[in-house]
Formats: structure tokens, C-alpha cells, sequence
């Protein structure tokens, strides 16, 4: 746990009080500038779900928990641990595509993956 005090970034004042102690889950670590990316979404802090933050961890058949970062016609772009992000396209979402919003939490497998292009 860190002290909300001490955690500089886009928290907002209404969701965090001065001395309020709260558990973060770091996303992402970017070595180069020395910043980290956490969040306070309650569905990623409590996951007991495995981190898949690597390509050498992203194996098929992999669950994790991830976020939405966009919404298409044709399925949702999520966001996993670490760079790594996926497309869930509409064959593999069905109806639940209507139910996932710009930033909301999901659980997700891998199917396959590949290096960046």
C-alpha cells in the first residue's frame, strides 16, 4: 500500500482524501523515464488471475484481466499488462461487445499474439 499523498498523477480529488492509504496494481514500468502506469479499478487490484505482462507469457489459452482502451464495429481494442494489447473481435465477443465501455475492465484469454509491426 501507498499513501495517496505520496501517488503524483490524474487521481481525482473526489476518489482520493489526503493520508488515504490505497492499493494500486502497476500496469506498466517504462525504464527510460522511470514512470509507472498503476491503477485503482477494483476488478484489476482484487484479479486473481495470472499477470500476463510478456510476449513469452501472452501463450494461447492465457486469462488475464485487461481494459478497454476503444470500442469498434467490429470488435474492442484491450489494453493487458506490461505494452502488451489485443483486439477482441465481434466473432469471439458476441453480444457482450454492447456491454463494454471506453475504460472498463474485462477479462480476457489470449488466442495467439505477434510482435508489433
Amino acid at each position: 500500500m501507498m499513501s495517496a499523498a505520496l501517488r503524483p498523477g490524474r487521481t481525482t480529488a473526489g476518489k482520493v482524501k489526503m493520508g488515504a492509504r490505497l492499493k494500486f496494481r502497476v500496469l506498466s514500468v517504462d525504464q527510460a523515464t522511470g514512470r509507472a502506469v498503476v491503477t485503482h479499478k477494483r476488478t484489476l487490484v482484487k484479479s486473481e488471475l495470472p499477470v500476463v505482462g510478456t510476449l513469452a507469457e501472452a501463450v494461447p489459452g492465457a486469462a488475464t484481466h485487461g481494459v478497454v482502451t476503444g470500442v469498434e464495429a467490429y470488435g474492442v481494442f484491450v489494453q493487458l499488462y506490461g505494452r502488451l494489447r489485443g483486439l477482441a473481435g465481434l466473432q469471439d465477443l458476441g453480444r457482450a461487445l454492447h456491454r463494454r465501455s471506453f475504460s472498463s475492465s474485462c477479462p480476457a484469454r489470449v488466442y495467439e499474439h505477434s510482435p508489433s509491426r
